[in-house]
């Protein structure tokens, strides 16, 4: 597989670069956890024209994490390969993914660029060089949260408190990738409200910014000013999506579908803690008259940090209570219309 890096602002320092793949083959919870193991490929060659005999070279092991039984999302730390690739030390070929014993008794399948689960893709984090000592005194500050207010649409809110600021910054993120940028006006208390896909991954950056005015006088005492760009720390929310519930739905299907598949057996107590951190953004979601959540289908549902973002189905979405059914049934691989990883 091979990603496009696109180049950075000048300056900039890359702190975190991550590979994100998500698996849609499902074992029995028998089977044993595996090592899956990273490399670069080392030769340029046609991606499209690979096979298993004429595959090229690939450098010893950069990254490594554990597969379970369980389809899902899985990420390989790759921070050191990408910094190498956009200082321009050694070639981005793509990378391979391999079990270091090759085992022919199980094969693993990832989504492809084509599949309608979540796509593979690079997260990529990086700092720019503000090019400007920041003046003495407090440096601009603000907070982020995700909130959804209305069950009726796919919009949520962006919102936070700011001190110090004139304005925010925000960027969008799309499965990793930036989908959307612009300028929030900032008068202490901001929001921005931003209409989403369903069954994708989103992150949100916000950046505060305040633009001082410095006054100078030369020898000769001509003055002038100059306005400074002043750059707070740059806040990120956690990941999150967006959800409509159907048929059959019910908070705990919910949550388990989103948080629970890889605890075989959740205590009350850990279930408890999941249906607080899902009401939390939630604030329109009805309630009964004991005060319990009420799921009714077609509603928007906003899932703050999900471990998986994956669409119900292909043809139409599955449940999430289908599949709580298909994994007790111990269900084995699921189609995709996408093709081989490596298109």
């Amino acid at each position: 597989m091979k990603f496009d890096i696109p180049p950075l602002p000048e300056g900039s320092t890359i702190t975190t670069a991550e590979l994100n793949l998500y698996k849609i083959t499902s074992w029995e919870k028998t089977v044993p956890q595996r090592t899956a193991y990273l490399y670069r490929i080392t030769e340029n060659k046609n991606i499209h024209s690979i096979t298993w005999n004429n595959r090229p070279s690939i450098s010893g092991p950069i990254s490594q994490t554990v597969i379970t039984p369980l389809k899902g999302p899985y990420s390989w730390d790759i921070t050191g390969t990408v910094k190498d690739w956009i200082e321009g030390r050694i070639p981005n070929y793509g990378l391979a993914l391999k079990f270091q014993n090759n085992p022919t008794t199980q094969a693993e399948v990832f989504a492809s660029s084509e599949s309608p689960y979540p796509q593979p893709y690079i997260y990529v984090e990086y700092e720019e060089e503000s090019g400007q000592e920041p003046p003495p005194g407090d440096n601009p500050h603000t907070t982020v949260q995700i909130v959804k207010n209305s069950t009726e649409d796919r919009k949520i809110t962006a919102q936070g408190s700011a001190s110090d600021t004139d304005y925010i910054e925000y960027v969008l993120y799309k499965n990793g990738s930036k989908e959307e940028e612009g300028i929030i006006d900032d008068n202490e208390s901001w929001a921005k409200q931003i209409q989403l896909q369903e069954n994708t991954i989103y992150r949100i950056k916000v950046v505060p910014v305040r633009i001082d005015v410095i006054e100078h006088q030369d020898e000769e005492g001509n003055t002038w000013t100059e306005e400074i760009e002043v750059r707070g720390q740059s806040k990120k929310t956690e990941p999150f999506l967006i959800y409509r519930t159907q048929d059959g739905d019910s908070i705990f299907t919910i949550i388990y579908h989103y948080y629970m598949k890889n605890s075989p057996n959740p205590s009350q107590s850990e279930y408890l803690k999941k249906l607080v951190r899902l009401l939390e953004p939630n604030r329109d979601l009805p309630k009964d008259s004991d005060g319990a959540p009420v799921i009714k289908v077609g509603q928007y549902i906003l899932i703050p940090d999900p471990d998986t973002g994956e669409p119900a189905s292909e043809d139409k979405p599955m449940t999430i209570t289908e599949s709580k059914k298909n994994q007790e049934e111990g269900s084995g691989t699921i189609k995709t219309s996408g093709r081989s990883l490596n298109q």
